[in-house]
């Protein structure tokens, strides 16, 4: 019991204040273990995809993402690690995410070695999701009491310090790619992240989550770090301007690509069922795998648009 009490009162981290106070401009990390990780999907009205993600580590190297999938086409990715450059928001050559002062953001991309350029506006239909206040605390404590407390799970441990917040929104704006125009009208979400991102240290996780045009959806986290327990993490946007925490849900990270899961928070629960229409698979410095999944969630009678992200080390 006791050392429950110190896992959830000691150990969890910050419950109150913001995730960001001096704001979401750029920051780059002082050690070369942690990121600065800014991360947008799309789903438009057609059936097209975006993600992206632009991750600013030490020495102003960046990881970046694209992976974008039409309708009858095969999905496109171009990845790898570039130079941030000189500007207080994510941006490497081709690439920008610009905030905005209303509180949305832009997406530029401008990249003629692929014929590809494009404006994409994203505006929030909810307000920011903060992952220090929204988590199952009486499940990572009790996964936390259940470990050995020594030096090495302790510094396990550090690998999971981040601030990390996630944000509903819908999109407009247009991709042009070898001459062909493409809308791209839809739902969507953003996520920041910043502290320890030591993909060595992972060994499986996944990240479910969806939402409809007025922002209310849901996202189940659950990542198997090496040397810790299963830590479960995850909310319920119920509309823009309330979300509660998940207080029951799986226990390990969800590796089918369709099925159905039991998803419970606040005074809605009920199961979920999921299909994963397709994937972009991203490899992090060699030794994780990302397989981005998006499809569609059915919940309580409602559709929901989203990512289905699974990932796994490469070393085990």
């Amino acid at each position: 019991m006791l050392k429950r009490w110190v896992a959830r009162n000691l150990m969890l981290g910050r419950e109150q204040g913001e995730a960001f106070p001096s704001g979401e401009h750029l920051y780059v990390p002082p050690q070369n273990t942690a990121t600065d990780s800014y991360y947008f999907f799309i789903r438009s009205d057609s059936g097209a995809t975006l993600v992206s993600r632009l991750a600013c580590r030490q020495n102003m190297e960046c990881e970046f993402w694209l992976g974008i999938h039409l309708p009858n086409q095969s999905p496109w990715i171009w990845e790898g690690i570039s130079t941030q450059l000189n500007t207080p928001f994510p941006s490497i050559e081709g690439l920008a995410f610009m905030p905005n002062s209303d509180l949305s953001w832009t997406i530029n991309i401008d990249l003629p070695q692929f014929n590809l350029k494009g404006s994409l506006r994203f505006t929030p239909t909810t307000g920011i999701l903060d992952f220090a206040k929204l988590r199952d605390k009486n499940q990572i404590a009790s996964a936390l009491a259940k470990m050995p407390w020594n030096a090495a799970s302790f510094k396990a441990l550090k690998s999971m310090k981040t601030e990390h917040i996630e944000q509903a929104g819908i999109w407009n704006g247009e991709l042009t790619w070898n001459e062909n125009v493409h809308s791209m009208v839809g739902v969507g979400a953003r996520d920041h992240s910043r502290g320890e991102r030591n993909w060595k240290r992972w060994n499986s996780h996944c990240w479910f989550t969806g939402f409809d045009s007025e922002g209310s959806g849901f996202n189940l986290s659950l990542i198997d770090f090496k040397g810790l327990p299963t830590l479960r993490a995850g909310y319920i946007s119920i509309h823009k301007n309330e979300a509660v925490p998940l207080k029951d849900g799986p226990d390990s990270p969800i590796k089918l690509a369709s099925g159905k899961f039991q998803l419970s928070g606040g005074h809605l629960n009920g199961p979920v069922d999921f299909k994963t229409q397709n994937s972009f698979e991203f490899t992090m410095d060699g030794s994780y795998r990302i397989v981005e999944g998006f499809g569609s969630f059915y919940w309580q009678g409602k559709q929901y648009e989203g990512i289905l992200e699974r990932g796994y080390t490469l070393n085990p």
